[in-house]
């Protein structure tokens, strides 16, 4: 038993002896190699086209603050003002992720070409870069092979996916904030799109609080017509009011959910692709492959001298 594990022992050692002559004798192989390939990989991410972040932070326009609209909400006693700022947040970020939230900004501004058509942007020319494969400036025509897309056109909802995966938002609890960001090749783009994702959220939120306000202002109304009661009268023209109150305080903030803290900017510095992480990352992926290749043929030797 003594000898058994005795020669146990030798085998383990000679074992991790191998391993380290086998990086040893091969070391010039598996630097070379190595180097080949994250010099390939750099001159690769050459080709990839820089991207650029704009951001944004927000927070909530129900917080308590000294702001000059708090007494305009206090007054109006808006309903979802019993939600918590974070609630109304949440709420917020989700509408801005939604399919149906897309549809009305890519209807705007040029934005659903910029997204699908676009795949390039030249900074001394500050023009953007169009893909032929997806639409051809020749005949003014989409050519999107896409098994998602109609007539050449990409959909709705294959652009919507592709735009989730540009744009971020999220809320951060500790400081009550909103950080939200958009990355595009054009920094001005990006700059665009995220000034127009904040006015979109902001003007859904204001028009479905006003419509909702009137809407129950005109029952309200109709209610006190039709009733002779006195008491109910009083009860419903304060009622009334509040939703006066209600559409005065919409139609006086523009900035009706989100506030602008710190506005969108056009970026001087690409956000990735990060070209000397990739030469990095490529050199220790390809250094660990080569090593264990001269590991495997090294063992695979070995057997087939026993």
């Amino acid at each position: 038993m003594n000898d058994s594990t005795k020669d146990f022992t030798i085998d383990d050692e000679l074992t991790l002896k191998d391993i380290f002559s086998v990086l040893w004798q091969k070391k010039i192989k598996i630097l070379i190699f190595s180097s080949l390939i994250s010099i390939f990989t750099f001159f690769y991410s050459l080709s990839l086209p820089n991207m650029y972040k704009s951001e944004a932070i927000l927070a909530s326009s129900f917080e308590d603050s000294d702001s000059g609209l708090q007494p305009l909400q206090n007054l109006a006693g808006i309903s979802f003002l019993q939600d918590s700022s974070s609630k109304m947040s949440d709420k917020g970020i989700e509408i801005m992720k939604s399919l149906n939230f897309f549809e009305k900004l890519a209807s705007k501004n040029n934005i659903f070409f910029e997204l699908m058509a676009v795949d390039g942007w030249n900074a001394k020319k500050n023009v953007l870069l169009i893909d032929s494969s997806i639409y051809s400036q020749k005949k003014q025509k989409w050519t999107s092979n896409s098994p998602f897309s109609k007539d050449g056109r990409p959909s709705m909802q294959e652009a919507h996916r592709k735009f989730l995966k540009l744009f971020q938002v999220n809320y951060v609890p500790g400081k009550r904030f909103v950080e939200i960001s958009i990355v595009h090749y054009s920094p001005e783009v990006a700059k665009k799109w995220l000034e127009l994702i904040i006015y979109e959220i902001n003007e859904i939120s204001r028009l479905n609080e006003m419509n909702s306000a009137e809407k129950s202002f005109n029952y309200l109304e109709k209610e006190i017509s039709e009733t002779n009661l006195i008491e109910v009268r009083q009860g419903l023209s304060k009622l009334v009011e509040n939703q006066a109150e209600k559409m005065i305080y919409a139609k006086a903030t523009p900035e009706f959910l989100f506030k602008i803290l710190a506005s969108p900017y056009a970026p001087e510095i690409k956000s990735h692709p990060s070209r000397i992480l990739y030469f990095i990352i490529s050199f220790f992926i390809s250094f660990i492959a080569a090593y264990f290749y001269f590991l495997a043929r090294y063992f695979l030797n070995k057997d087939q001298e026993k």
